[in-house]
């Protein structure tokens, strides 16, 4: 997960390099030494961002994205350790969050497999 809120990302202007993973780190005003506020008009990289990989590109939007926080990170972190291991608790708040972890990883699978045909199709795009 990149190292950035949705809020910080709206605030300040970051290395979003195509091509590259989404920088944690912001650019910085040579004239100030501080982080570079991003212009109140220009885009966010919502598009590229792992928060809204799960869904469509269109749909691809800052209202759409998923915030992680402390509590859903932990669950994540042992849905990853259960996964690894091939063994998850009976308890039925254990599956429950498995099972919906496991329907975002297969929307995020088949988004990526759409992307991919569709720029081999067409020719454009870098196929992620």
């Amino acid at each position: 997960m990149i190292g950035r809120t949705c809020e910080a990302c709206r605030e300040t202007v970051y290395d979003d390099s195509p091509g590259q993973p989404l920088s944690a780190t912001p650019l910085i005003d040579k004239r100030t030494c501080l982080p570079m506020v991003r212009p109140r008009n220009s885009s966010t990289p919502c598009d590229r961002c792992p928060r809204t990989a799960h869904l469509p590109l269109p749909d691809r939007k800052q209202e759409n994205a998923i915030e992680i926080t402390e509590t859903t990170y932990r669950i994540y972190q042992h849905y990853q350790e259960c996964k690894a291991i091939g063994e998850f608790s009976a308890d039925g708040l254990v599956r429950s969050h498995a099972a919906e972890i496991r329907q975002i990883e297969d929307m995020v699978a088949e988004n990526k497999q759409r992307s991919l045909m569709l720029s081999l199709v067409t020719g454009k795009g870098n196929g992620r």
